[in-house]
């Protein structure tokens, strides 16, 4: 007998800064349509109205509570990245983090869908298509049986001493999302006494745990790298149009811009060469990035105002438009030269957790 969802809600947060993302958030809201289920659209960022229409709800919430990266020893955080690498090092610095104003949005989501009446929430942020079948059979249906539903961020990821699972996709019974959410109430009884660790990732699902073991790690298998389209780099490494490399940009001492490729991710080497275009300024040019090497090439002077946007198969999968000072850029993104030549190679960072990478070359 197949599933009646009279008893659901969706919940979709959305952050719609360019065209693309509007046009996958209105591609994602005719596909759970189907199902005949009403939908809960929310987040910090305003909603053009004929988008606001399609939904049956919108709660904007004007207060984006991200923790500035100038408060973040305040509340015990440290979020740094770099690369020490032969003859040059490259420093980057986190803006913000986005994990507790994302909490605060599932608050005011979860309450108004028990204010509905509601027994099943299904949580999607904007950036997931789903095969609606496989969603149906992997999430939807699942929650019946289970207290909520969960994907892994990676494999094994609910697994680990300090678990997580994923916060862009989930089911989860109402009841159960109140009880989690009103757990934590503050930034400061967010990000503080962590050991654990204080990303979204870690929170949301240790904290479920705390709640209830009735969890299900959902057996759904994406076949187009049709989830967490737009996500932003973590160490694990974000697919980028198929292609497996992470950029960052850095300043060196004479304001000369670069940009710095490493390819592969920490726990998933690439499999190949990718050709990219980089263009900044005027200056375009193609770039090979080589299977398991690190890269830093020259963009030209720093300018206020440029972008720099990187392609790959015709797709832009970097872009970064320079806002800040010199000096403040600098500071957040700093290229400097090593004193010595060394035949080791290090990817260190602190963004999820303390992470040392030691390649020696051959």
């Amino acid at each position: 007998m197949a599933h009646v969802f009279d008893e659901d809600i969706f919940i979709i947060d959305c952050w719609l800064d360019t065209k693309e993302k509007e046009d996958t958030l209105i591609n994602l809201i005719n596909r759970v349509k189907g199902f005949n289920v009403p939908i809960i659209l929310c987040g910090h960022y305003p909603v053009k109205p004929e988008i606001q229409k399609m939904v049956d709800y919108f709660i904007y919430d004007g207060n984006n509570d991200i923790l500035l990266e100038k408060d973040f020893n305040n509340y015990e955080v440290v979020s740094d990245r770099w690369t020490i690498m032969n003859d040059y090092k490259v420093f980057n610095k986190v803006d913000f983090h986005h994990d507790y104003a994302i909490w605060l949005t599932m608050k005011n989501a979860f309450n108004l869908a028990n204010q509905l009446g509601k027994k099943y929430i299904h949580f999607l942020e904007y950036d997931n298509l789903p095969d609606e079948i496989q969603y149906r059979q992997a999430f939807m249906e699942y929650v019946r049986s289970n207290d909520a539903v969960v994907y892994e961020y990676s494999e094994g990821s609910t697994r680990e001493e300090k678990p997580y699972s994923s916060t862009y996709i989930f089911s989860i019974r109402t009841n159960v999302a109140l009880e989690l959410i009103n757990k934590v109430n503050s930034k400061e009884e967010y990000f503080k006494n962590r050991p654990n660790g204080w990303q979204l990732e870690k929170v949301f699902f240790q904290t479920l745990k705390s709640v209830t073991n009735n969890v299900f790690v959902s057996k759904y298998i994406p076949n187009n790298e049709e989830l967490n389209i737009f996500a932003a780099w973590n160490r694990n490494g974000i697919v980028r149009n198929g292609a497996r490399f992470q950029t960052y940009l850095a300043l060196d001492e004479s304001n000369r811009l670069h940009i710095h490729f490493i390819s592969g991710f920490s726990e998933k080497p690439a499999d190949k060469d990718y050709l990219v275009e980089v263009n900044y300024n005027g200056k375009n040019f193609f770039y090979t990035i080589n299977k398991n090497a690190y890269h830093l090439e020259e963009l030209g002077q720093y300018e206020v105002g440029k972008k720099v946007s990187v392609y790959y198969q015709g797709i832009e999968v970097f872009s970064q438009v320079l806002t800040e000072d010199l000096s403040e850029f600098r500071r957040k993104n700093k290229l400097e030269r090593a004193n010595k030549v060394s035949n080791r190679r290090f990817n260190i960072n602190f963004i999820d957790g303390p992470f040392i990478e030691i390649l020696l070359k051959g």
